[in-house]
Order: C-alpha cells, then structure tokens, then sequence
C-alpha cells in the first residue's frame, strides 16, 4: 500500500488591530491538492492573570465553500496558556547515557477532517470577540491588541 504524503500550509495570518473587528478574506488552494485532511487555528495572544476569571475565547473563525456559501468549518479561537509543561520523555541507550532526556514543547491539535477540493477559492471570516469580554474591576477593557490569529490547514496531495 503506498502512503500517500501530506502537505501542512500556514495559510493566513490575521491581524486583529481594532475592538470588535470582523474580517473577511479569500484564498486559493494549491494545484496538486485533492482534500482538505486538517485544520488549526492558533492564537498569539497569551494568558495573563489580569484575565483569570474569565474565558479564554479570543473570536470566531469560519470557513466556507465560495461556490456553495455553506461554512463547513468553525472554530473559537482561544488565549494561549503559554504552558510548556506537556513533556515528551525518551531514555536513549541506558547503557550509554546514564539519565532520561526530555523534550519541553506545546501540543497543538488538529481538527481532523476528510473535505474534497471541489473548487479553487475558500472564504474565510473572523470576528474578534474578545475585546467585549476582557474588563477590570472598574469596567474599562483590558488592552488586549493587536493580535494575530494564524490559520494551518493541512491538506492531502494529488
């Protein structure tokens, strides 16, 4: 059976630089692409204790078909915790090396999906939401921008 390869592709970055923004924009699929396997959506933005008490939800990203105009795909985007504790740990030849090396790093996870390319263009559609959230004790918002949401989409090649 021969494994076909995969191709991950940081498709866009939005730059969130107003309160409540909403942004629309397009993008074309690669040739040699005939689905659509994963899809992330990460945030810059990171957890602070000015925000504890509160959710994480930072806005709404949508992807639709430009041709049907059905969204296929939504996702709240959320602050990073910015938590590095997620250890990988591997013991290497014991006889040779004497300790445990260990590898620090995050996890991020796939949306895992099977979507056919049937058409060249996808829209996309983001709305910042948490500029309404984010306030102190006196009721004024926390500066929280700019910030950028960067979408990955993973896809399966031809």
């Amino acid at each position: 059976m021969e494994r076909e390869a995969n191709s991950i592709i940081k498709l866009k970055t939005v730059y969130v630089t107003k309160l409540l923004q909403k942004i629309n924009f397009q993008f074309r699929h690669p040739e040699n692409t005939k689905s659509i396997i994963g899809i992330m959506v990460n945030c810059n933005l990171y957890y602070d204790k000015r925000f504890n008490g509160v959710g994480k939800q930072v806005g709404t990203m949508a992807l639709s078909n430009s041709q049907k105009g059905d969204v296929f795909y939504s996702q709240v985007a959320q602050l990073d915790d910015n938590d590095y504790r997620q250890t990988l740990e591997r013991v290497i030849y014991p006889t040779i090396v004497k300790r445990n090396l260990s590898q620090w790093g995050k996890q991020f996870t796939w949306f895992k999906t099977n979507i056919p390319i049937q058409h060249a263009m996808m829209d996309c559609y983001y709305e910042d939401t948490i500029s309404i959230q984010y306030k102190n004790d006196f009721g004024e918002l926390i500066e929280t921008l700019p910030y950028e949401v960067i979408l990955y989409i993973q896809y399966e090649l031809k």
